[in-house]
C-alpha cells in the first residue's frame, strides 16, 4: 500500500485526509468527519466488523413478496432546486452535467434567462418533508472510474452510459436487483450515478451505522456485476425515456448539432451521441447482427479495473477504521483489464496522473467547421449567439488557468465591459465566458473556450456587430496586456486571487454526498490535481501566467479558429417544421448514417396509432435562409443552415475599430476589508462550553453522587456563569471558577468545578459549527424504547426545546417595518443573511399588475447589473424575485457581511424609485431597455411550462391556488405595456408596502438596527402618501406603510369529499413525446400529527411505487411521490412523466399502486422494518446545518409562512416517535381510500398520450370553477 501527501486545506475544514493506493492498484481518498467522529463514539458506533449486519432483513420473504417491496432509488433531489423532479433529473449526465462560465469567478447576475421554463411549483407549495435538515450527518462514498461517453465504440453510442445503468441491477454477492437501493433507502440515504465524457461517477449516502453495509454492497459494483441478460432490454427503456426527456431541450440539440458538424468519430470521439437511445443501442446495432449484452461485457472488462478507479469515502470514524474497512472491501476489484482496452490508458506507477489515449485526437473542428455560421432551430422562443474558440487542452495549465483570466475579462458585467456595450445597442440581456468545465468542454483532446450572448431580436440581426464587439474587445485586452501580458493593470489578478483566497479560507461545508462527489471528479484519472491539491487546486489562483494569456488570446482567438453558433426563433421553431406524429424529422442531407427520427425504429409501427399530420408551412424566414438550404442533425432532427464568414465579414472582425466604451474592469468597491466576528452581548456571550451536553452533580448533596443530564445555553461574561437546561426543562445558572481560556482546552469526557467545587461537571459532547443542538442530545429518549431495542435500532436522540436566544427574536418594529435577528453562533464564519418579504398593494388575480410585478423585478436586474456584478465577484450576492400572485416580493443579499448593507440600501433605493409612479422611467434606466425587457418576458413567458413535467405541476398549484394568473394572461397583458402605463401600475403597487425580514448570521443588534433604519429611512423619502400609518416601538414612524396584520395570506381550494376533480390539457409544446401525470390527494390543514403521518406514509410508499413503476414495468424515467405543503394545506402526490405510455394508463397505475398498497406493502411488512423506516425519518429530521443559508431558508420560510414555529422539526419527531403501523394504515385508508377522500388528479397529454384537450377551454373551466369552490380558512396569519 502506498500512501500520497495530504492535501492542503481550509483553516475551516475540520476534516482529516488520507490518500492511498491499494495493494491492487485502486487509489482512495479517506476523509474522517471529525464532526460526525465523536456523535458516532458517542452512540458507541465505531465502525468494528462486530457491528456488522449485512444480512437481508426480508430474505424469509417468499418470492412473491419479494417483488411487491423491492426498491430502486436513483435520484432522490439531488440538486434540491426543484423539488419537484424528485429523484430522476440527473441519474446519468452526460455533456451537460456542468456548463460552469467564468470559471472560478462565475457570477451569474439578475438577468432573465428567456430561454429557462418556470412553471407554478412556488414556494407556498413546498416539500416540507425534505427541508434540507435530516438526521446527522451522514456517511457518503463516491467512485470514479476512468472511462466515459469518448471511449464509446463508434457501433455503440451511449455504451458508457447503459453500463452506469446496469451496475445497479445485482451483483454476485447481492443478487437481488434492488437490494443495494432498498438497503440504502430504508436507512435514509440515496444513491445515483452519472456519465461524463471520460469519466463515470457512481455515489450514494447513508447513516453512519450503515455506512459500512453499504460499502460492502456499493464494492461489488466494481469487482462482479451481473449485468443479467434479460435486465438489458427493461434498463434500456430506462436510456430511451432519459433521452426523451432531454429530447426537447435546447442545450442538449446545440451541443449536438456541435458534435455532428465536428470531425468524424473515427478521427475524434467529439462526434459522439453520448445520451444514446434505442435507436443507437438496439435497433441499429441489431442490424449489424451485434450482441450489446457481450459488448456491455466487454467494456466493462476493458475499463472498470482498479488502476483506472479513484474512491473518495467519508464518514464519522477514524481514519485507521476506514482504511481498515474499505481495503478489506475493495482489496478484490481487479487490478488491470480482463480483456484489452481498445483505447488504452497509460498508468504511471509514480504519478498521479493517468495518460489519456485521447490525446492524440487533438482539437475537435476540421478547419473547414470554422470561420462559419451556424444558424439554429430551437425548441423553445430563445435567441443566443456563442462563439466558440478550440484550444489545445488546459487541463496541466491549473496553477495560472489563463482560461478563467480571459473568461473573467470577457465575460465581466462591470462598466466598460463587453456586456455593458452590447446593451447600449440594444442587442444582448447577458455575457457568459471561459472554458466550461465538463467534458464537452474541458477534455484531454482540448479545450473550448466560448463566449455565449444573450440576445435581443435587434441583436439576431444585428450578430456581426456583437461579434465585432467581442473582437474589440480583444484587441483592447492585445494593446493593454503587451506581448507577455506585463502590462495589464495588477489589480485585476490581485483581486481574482484575493477572492479566490478568502473564499477558501471561510469556505462552508458541502454535504458529505456532495463533498464526495465533487471530489471524485476532481480526482478523474485523466484529470486530477497532485494530491496535496486535490482539495484547493480548483479554487485558488496559485499564479499568473501573462504569456499564456496572450498566447491564447493571439493564437487561438482568432477569425479562423472560431465558429458561430446562433440559436434563435427568428428562423422558426421546431414545431414549426415538424409532423404532427413526431416520428420523423426528415433527411438530414449531411448525415452520412443514423437514425433520424428521435429514436424510434423506422420499422416499427407507431405504438399510438396515429395519423401522420401533413408538415405545417414552412415560417417566414429573414431573406438569406430558405428551407431548401436546411440540414438537419440526424438524432435530436434540428435544424440548421450553415455558412462560411465572408472574407468582407472576417476582415471586420480581424482589424474591429476599438470601442471608447470599452475598457478594463476598474478596482472593485465590494472587495471585503474586513472579516472579523462581531462580538456577542455580554449576557449571552460566546464561550467554548456554550451548546455542550454536560453532566451535573451536586457534591453537597448526601448520599450517592447522582448526574443529571443537561446542556449548556449560555454564558454571563458580566457574572462569569453558565446556564443549563435539564431533561425536564428547568434551568439553572453556575458560576464558573475558572477563565475562559481554560474551558478552551477541554475535551469530551473531561470534568471541572464549579460554584467553588459545590458542583461537578462532566463534559459528555461538545458543540460543533453547523450543530443544532443534537450535540446536547443524549437524553434518556435516545435508546430507551425497549420496542425499537429488541431489534436492535436505537431512536435518535430528541434535543430539549431551542433556547429563545438562539431563535430569531423581534430586534425591530416600527408597524410596517419589522426585522427580527438571530446573531450566527455554529459557522463562525464573516458571513450574514438579509431576506425581506415585501409585501405590497398587488390585486393578486390581476394578470396586469402581476405582470408588472415581473417587469419591475427585470428592470431591477438589468439596471443593476453593472453593481450587482463587482459585489458577486466578492462573494456578495443578491436576489429579488416576484411573487405577485402572493402579494409580495423576496429580496435576498447574502455573502461577506463587510460590504453588505452598502449593496442593500444601493438596491432598495433603485427598488423604491419605481413607487413615485409619473410618467417617466427613473433616470437610472438605460435608453431602450424597457423595451429590451418586455421582449424578454414575452419569450420567457413562451417558454414557460413548455414539458409536460413542468406544466402539469403548474396546473396543480393553480387549481389549488384558484384565480392565480397563468403566462399566457401575464403575455397578453405585455402587448399594450407602455411605460407611462408600467409607471403608474407599480405606483400603486409600491403605495403601500411592508417589510418582514430576517438578518442572520456575522450581524450585531446594532446592526439589525442600522438596517432597520435605513429601510424606514427610504420608505419615508421615497412616500407617495405624506402620512404615517403603523404604530410601533420604534421611534418614527414609516411612512406608506402596509401594516405586518394586513399582510396577504393564501386561500388554497379545498378538494370536494368524495371525488376525485380531473384536469386534462395537451402539452404546450406540440411536439413533445412526454405525457405527465400527478395524482395529488389533500390531507387537510396543517397540524403536527397529520404532517408526520404524511411524511412516514411518503417514505413508506415512494421506494415500491419507483421499484415497481419505474425499474419492473418501465412506465417512464421519471417516478415520483413527495409531500407537499401549499399555502398551510398538506397533501402528498404520485407522478410518472412517460414518453411510452398514455395519461390514463400512467393514471391506472397509480390507483392501482394505491389500491394494492395496504395488501401488497404495508401489511406484510415486518414490524422491524416499519421501524427502521420510522428511525431513518426520525434522523433524516434532526441534524446539523451544513450552510448558513440553509439554517436561513428554513427560519425565514417560518416567519414567512406565519407559522414562526423554529423548532417544528423537534416537534415532529416527538410525534414520530409514537406513530405505529396501524397509525398509518388508518391514515392512508381516511385519507387515500375512504369515501371522503380529497383528491385531483392532472395529466398533461403530450404526443401520442391520449385524448387531448384545448388549453383556452380547460383555463375557462379552471377560472369558473375559482368563483364557487370552497377553500380553507388560512392556517396562519400574519402578526
Amino acid at each position: 500500500m502506498k500512501e500520497f501527501p495530504s492535501p492542503f486545506k481550509s483553516p475551516n475544514d475540520t476534516n482529516e485526509y488520507r490518500h492511498i493506493e491499494l495493494d491492487c492498484g485502486l487509489r482512495v481518498l479517506l476523509i474522517s468527519d471529525t464532526k460526525q467522529f465523536r456523535k458516532n463514539l458517542d452512540f458507541g458506533i465505531t465502525g468494528s466488523r462486530e457491528e456488522d449486519d449485512f444480512s437481508d432483513d426480508d430474505e424469509d420473504k417468499d418470492d412473491d413478496e419479494e417483488d411487491k417491496v423491492e426498491d430502486k432509488d436513483e435520484d432522490k433531489d439531488e440538486d434540491k432546486d426543484d423539488k419537484e423532479e424528485d429523484r430522476n433529473d440527473d441519474v446519468a449526465t452526460t455533456k451537460a452535467k456542468d456548463t460552469k462560465t467564468n470559471n472560478k469567478t462565475n457570477n451569474k447576475t439578475n438577468t432573465i434567462d428567456d430561454s429557462s421554463e418556470e412553471g407554478g411549483d412556488s414556494d407556498e407549495d413546498s416539500d416540507q418533508g425534505e427541508d434540507d435538515q435530516g438526521g446527522e450527518r451522514k456517511a457518503a462514498a463516491a467512485m470514479c472510474v476512468g472511462v466515459g461517453s469518448y471511449f464509446d465504440p463508434p457501433h455503440l453510442q451511449g455504451l458508457s452510459h447503459f453500463l452506469e445503468h446496469m451496475l445497479f441491477m445485482g451483483t454476485s454477492k447481492y443478487p437481488e436487483e434492488n437490494h443495494y437501493d432498498a438497503m440504502l433507502s430504508k436507512w435514509g440515504g440515496y444513491d445515483n450515478a452519472y456519465t461524463e465524457m471520460e469519466h463515470t461517477v457512481f455515489h450514494f449516502d447513508v447513516q453512519q451505522e450503515r455506512l459500512f453495509q453499504a460499502l460492502d454492497m456499493f464494492s461489488q459494483f466494481f469487482i462482479s456485476p451481473l449485468m443479467k441478460k434479460d435486465c438489458t432490454d427493461r434498463e434500456l427503456e430506462a436510456v430511451e425515456s432519459e433521452f426523451q426527456l432531454n429530447f426537447a431541450s435546447d442545450d442538449v440539440r446545440l451541443e449536438q448539432v456541435l458534435s455532428h458538424t465536428a470531425k468524424p468519430h473515427d478521427r475524434h470521439p467529439f462526434s459522439s451521441f453520448a445520451w444514446g437511445n434505442r435507436a443507437s443501442l438496439q435497433t441499429d446495432p441489431k442490424k449489424k447482427g451485434v450482441d450489446v449484452h457481450e459488448e456491455l461485457r466487454k467494456f466493462y472488462d476493458q475499463y472498470y479495473y482498479a488502476s483506472n478507479m479513484r474512491l473518495v469515502v467519508i464518514g464519522g470514524f477514524s481514519l485507521d477504521c476506514l482504511q481498515d474497512r474499505v481495503q478489506e472491501m475493495f482489496s478484490e476489484v481487479p487490478p488491470s483489464p480482463r480483456v484489452p482496452p481498445t483505447l488504452k490508458l497509460e498508468h504511471c506507477p509514480d504519478d498521479y496522473k493517468v495518460k489519456s489515449p485521447l490525446t492524440k485526437f487533438g482539437m475537435p473542428f476540421d478547419p473547414d467547421a470554422m470561420s462559419t455560421i451556424y444558424r439554429v432551430v430551437p425548441v423553445k422562443n430563445r435567441h443566443n449567439l456563442t462563439m466558440t474558440w478550440q484550444l489545445p487542452p488546459q487541463l496541466g495549465n491549473w496553477r495560472a488557468d489563463p482560461c478563467d483570466y480571459i473568461g473573467h475579462l470577457l465575460g465581466h458585467e462591470g462598466r466598460g465591459s463587453v456586456l455593458s456595450a452590447l446593451k447600449e445597442g440594444g442587442w444582448a440581456n447577458g455575457v457568459y465566458a471561459g472554458v466550461g468545465s465538463d467534458g464537452f468542454c474541458t477534455a484531454s483532446s482540448h479545450a473550448l473556450f466560448s463566449v455565449n450572448v444573450m440576445l435581443t431580436e435587434e441583436g439576431v440581426d444585428k450578430w456581426e456587430q456583437v461579434v465585432e464587439t467581442v473582437y474589440s474587445y480583444l484587441g483592447m485586452m492585445r494593446e493593454a496586456g503587451g506581448p507577455d501580458g506585463a502590462s495589464f493593470p495588477p489589480h485585476i489578478y490581485d483581486e481574482i486571487k484575493a477572492v479566490a483566497d478568502f473564499k477558501f479560507r471561510f469556505q462552508e461545508d458541502e454535504e458529505p454526498s456532495d463533498l464526495v462527489e465533487d471530489l471524485a471528479d476532481e480526482l478523474s484519472p485523466c484529470h486530477a490535481y497532485p494530491p496535496e491539491h486535490i482539495l484547493d487546486g480548483s479554487t485558488l489562483a496559485f499564479e499568473y501566467d501573462g504569456r499564456a494569456v496572450m498566447e491564447i488570446v493571439n493564437k487561438y482567438m482568432t477569425c479562423d479558429n472560431m465558429r458561430i453558433d446562433v440559436m434563435s426563433s427568428s428562423y422558426g421553431r421546431q414545431s414549426d417544421y415538424e409532423e404532427g406524429d413526431g416520428d420523423g424529422e426528415g433527411d438530414d442531407k449531411e448525415a452520412d448514417g443514423g437514425n433520424n427520427n428521435g429514436g424510434q425504429d423506422e420499422d416499427e409501427p407507431n405504438p399510438n396509432n396515429l395519423t401522420p399530420h401533413p408538415p405545417p408551412p414552412p415560417p417566414e424566414l429573414p431573406h438569406y435562409l430558405s428551407v431548401a438550404d436546411q440540414l438537419i442533425e440526424p438524432i435530436f432532427g434540428t435544424r440548421y443552415w450553415r455558412s462560411k464568414l465572408s472574407p468582407a465579414t472576417v476582415a471586420r472582425f480581424e482589424t474591429p475599430s476599438l470601442s471608447s466604451g470599452l475598457h478594463l474592469p476598474e478596482p472593485n468597491p465590494y472587495l471585503p476589508s474586513s472579516f472579523e466576528l462581531k462580538p456577542f452581548p455580554s449576557d449571552d456571550a460566546a464561550h467554548p462550553l456554550v451548546g455542550a451536553l454536560v453532566k451535573v452533580a451536586d457534591l453537597k448533596a448526601k448520599g450517592k453522587t447522582n448526574f443529571y443530564s443537561g446542556s449548556i445555553v449560555k454564558f454571563d461574561s458580566t457574572k462569569n456563569s453558565l446556564l443549563v437546561s435539564y431533561e425536564d426543562e428547568e434551568k439553572a445558572w453556575y458560576k464558573v471558577d475558572d477563565d475562559t481560556a481554560f474551558f478552551a482546552k477541554m475535551k469530551n469526557d473531561d470534568s471541572f468545578l464549579v460554584e467553588k467545587g459545590k458542583f461537578k461537571f462532566k463534559i459528555v459532547t461538545l458543540l460543533e459549527a453547523g450543530g443544532l443542538g443534537e450535540d446536547g442530545l443524549r437524553f434518556a429518549d435516545g435508546g430507551g424504547d425497549d420496542d425499537l431495542a429488541s431489534y436492535d435500532l436505537v431512536f435518535p436522540p430528541i434535543p430539549p426545546p431551542t433556547e429563545a436566544g438562539r431563535l430569531p427574536q423581534l430586534a425591530f418594529d416600527l408597524g410596517s417595518c419589522r426585522l427580527h435577528h438571530l446573531q450566527d453562533r455554529l459557522f463562525g464564519r464573516p458571513n450574514a443573511e438579509l431576506r425581506l418579504k415585501v409585501a405590497a398593494s398587488i390585486e393578486r388575480h390581476d394578470p396586469t399588475e402581476c405582470a408588472v410585478a415581473d417587469i419591475l423585478c427585470a428592470l431591477m436586474g438589468d439596471s443593476a447589473v453593472e453593481t450587482v456584478y463587482m459585489a458577486s465577484v466578492c462573494e456578495l450576492s443578491y436576489c429579488l424575485s416576484s411573487n405577485a400572485f402572493d402579494g409580495h416580493f423576496i429580496f435576498r443579499v447574502h455573502g461577506f457581511d463587510d460590504k453588505l448593507l452598502k449593496l442593500t440600501e444601493y438596491l432598495l433605493e433603485m427598488f423604491l424609485a419605481f413607487r413615485m409612479g409619473g410618467k417617466e422611467l427613473p433616470k437610472f434606466v438605460g435608453e431602450g431597455r424597457f423595451d429590451v425587457i418586455l421582449e424578454m418576458l414575452g419569450r420567457k413567458y413562451d417558454n414557460d411550462n413548455m414539458t409536460a413535467s413542468v406544466f402539469v405541476t403548474d396546473l396543480r398549484v393553480r387549481y389549488l391556488m384558484p384565480g392565480k394568473p397563468n403566462e399566457l394572461s401575464k403575455k397578453k397583458e405585455l402587448e399594450g405595456m407602455t411605460v407611462e402605463k408600467f409607471m403608474q401600475v407599480a405606483g400603486k403597487i409600491l403605495k403601500n408596502i411592508g417589510i418582514d425580514g430576517l438578518f442572520h448570521g456575522n450581524a450585531s443588534l446594532d446592526d439589525v438596527k442600522s438596517c432597520g433604519q435605513m429601510i424606514t429611512g427610504l420608505l419615508k423619502r421615497t412616500s407617495t402618501t405624506g402620512k404615517s400609518s403603523g404604530k410601533g416601538k420604534g421611534k418614527g414612524k414609516a411612512t406608506g406603510g402596509l401594516p405586518i396584520k394586513s399582510f396577504p395570506v393564501d386561500v388554497i381550494t379545498k378538494l370536494e369529499a368524495g371525488k376525485t376533480k380531473n384536469l386534462v390539457a395537451s402539452s404546450k409544446n406540440e411536439c413533445d413525446k412526454n405525457t405527465a401525470v400527478e395524482h395529488y390527494y389533500q390531507v387537510g390543514s396543517d397540524n403536527m400529527e397529520d404532517l408526520v403521518l404524511t411524511d412516514l406514509l411518503v417514505q413508506l410508499l415512494e421506494e415500491p411505487f419507483f421499484d415497481n413503476v419505474r425499474t419492473k414495468e418501465q412506465f417512464g424515467y421519471s417516478v415520483s411521490c413527495s409531500e407537499r405543503w401549499t399555502g398551510g394545506i398538506i397533501g402528498f402526490v404520485l407522478r410518472i412523466v412517460s414518453s411510452v405510455k398514455t395519461a390514463e394508463e400512467c393514471s391506472s397505475r397509480i390507483e392501482k399502486f394505491l389500491e394494492r398498497f395496504l395488501e401488497d406493502i404495508l401489511d406484510p411488512m415486518k414490524k422491524e422494518v416499519f421501524l427502521e423506516n420510522v428511525v431513518g425519518l426520525a434522523k433524516n429530521k434532526l441534524h446539523a446545518w451544513t450552510t448558513l443559508g440553509e439554517q436561513t431558508g428554513h427560519l425565514f420560510g417560518e416567519i414567512t409562512c406565519y407559522r414562526k414555529n423554529f423548532d417544528i422539526k423537534r416537534e415532529e419527531v416527538l410525534i414520530l416517535k409514537t406513530l405505529t403501523k396501524e397509525k398509518v394504515r388508518k391514515f392512508f385508508k381516511e385519507k387515500v381510500l375512504g369515501k371522503d377522500v380529497r383528491a385531483l388528479k392532472v395529466q398533461v397529454v403530450g404526443e401520442g398520450g391520449g385524448n387531448k384537450r384545448d388549453r383556452t377551454e380547460l383555463e375557462n373551466e379552471m377560472r369558473l370553477e375559482a368563483e364557487r369552490v370552497e377553500r380553507y380558512s388560512p392556517r396562519y396569519l400574519p402578526g
